[in-house]
């Protein structure tokens, strides 16, 4: 059974790397034959591992999540800001005037709602 690891060593490159595994492995056997089919990679993929964890369809898998065929396993960095940080931030570089619901109003039409 084939499956990909998807991984990005820097922001916005993403790169993956196809895992051959017998039928019925789990996560923990993923990262075993990472290290046994590409020893350099996973040297550099353990801190990352380790900070953000690995994922499966969006969530976090665990290491006895049995994988299938044609699976893709994520690497996942950890958030430098949570959305909420992330947004709040925006909204302070933009100013409170340039950004929000009614920032763009006709000529004359009444505050608010």
């Amino acid at each position: 059974m084939l499956v990909r690891l998807a991984y990005s060593l820097e922001p916005r490159r993403v790169q993956q790397v196809v895992l051959r595994l017998p039928e019925g492995a789990t996560v923990l056997q993923a990262l075993v034959a990472l290290r046994e089919q590409h020893p350099q990679l996973a040297v550099q993929l353990v801190s990352l591992i380790a900070a953000g964890g690995l994922g499966l369809h969006g969530r976090r898998a665990h290491n006895a999540h049995m994988l299938h065929d044609d699976w893709r396993l994520d690497v996942v960095r950890p958030l430098v800001a949570t959305p909420q940080q992330a947004r709040r931030q925006r909204f302070e570089a933009q100013g409170a005037r340039a950004a929000g619901l009614f920032a763009h109003r006709r000529p004359g039409a009444k505050p608010g709602y």
